[in-house]
């Protein structure tokens, strides 16, 4: 993988599929990852990072305002990131992600 810009050119080779953190919600809406772990090599923004992993940990209860929302965790690790978990609902849709101490909402569990 090369990425140019005007005053500098980064060479990386890739020895596992080539992902982007953003089409990660992608692939965890598909389900497949449930039963087999990914591993893969990370493009964030302009940055590789690679030998990642992600794999499903089993299922959270997380109160809500009315009774409690049961969401499949998935674990993302790797080199070159935090620890990174992803909350996925039953239809598919990513609801929360956590990072440390960032996290995203990204629809409200109702």
């Amino acid at each position: 993988m090369t990425v140019k810009s005007m005053s500098w050119t980064q060479t990386r080779a890739t020895s596992l599929p080539l992902v982007g953190r953003w089409a990660l919600p992608q692939l965890l809406a598909s389900g497949k990852i449930k039963n087999k772990p990914l591993r893969f090599d990370m493009l964030d923004d302009s940055t590789l990072r690679s030998d990642q992993t992600l794999k499903y940990c089993g299922e959270l209860e997380i109160p809500t305002k009315t009774d409690a929302a049961k969401l499949d965790c998935y674990a993302q690790t790797g080199c070159g990131i935090l620890p990174t978990h992803y909350l996925v609902d039953g239809g598919g849709r990513v609801q929360l992600i956590t990072q440390e101490i960032v996290n995203w909402a990204l629809t409200e569990l109702r």
